[in-house]
């Protein structure tokens, strides 16, 4: 899987790239957890208002929502699926999806439209 370095104002993230139908779609279903510093960026083939959920997550996480290079959404918290299965949507258009461990968008003062860089790692 590719890899991307996240970077905002208040830190740095280590990204798996959920690039292909494959790969958005199974996302972070499954895994047992993230470090700190990890997270999974989804590439999305246009703008758009994706809908996520929360099927096969074992520990809860925040949503940070991209068009270009800016921040247009925040969902703070999203439970485990065993918690209820829910599902989740922008209210304006993204072309990028970011989700992160739980409590990481309160720690790094992350808002939105702030800035964000993301470099891909060959």
């Amino acid at each position: 899987m590719n890899k991307a370095t996240v970077r905002f104002d208040g830190g740095t993230i280590r990204a798996d790239v959920a690039d292909s139908i494959v790969s958005r779609s199974l996302g972070l279903s499954f895994r047992k957890l993230l470090k700190g510093d990890e997270g999974m960026l989804f590439i999305l083939p246009s703008a758009q208002r994706p809908a996520f959920w929360n099927f096969g997550m074992h520990f809860p996480i925040d949503v940070v929502w991209i068009r270009g290079s800016h921040i247009v959404g925040i969902e703070e918290n999203i439970p485990s699926m065993n918690k209820g299965l829910r599902i989740f949507a922008p209210k304006d258009k993204a072309d990028s999806v970011l989700e992160i461990p739980a409590g990481w968008v309160v720690r790094a003062r992350i808002g939105v439209c702030d800035k964000i860089d993301i470099i891909f790692n060959s």
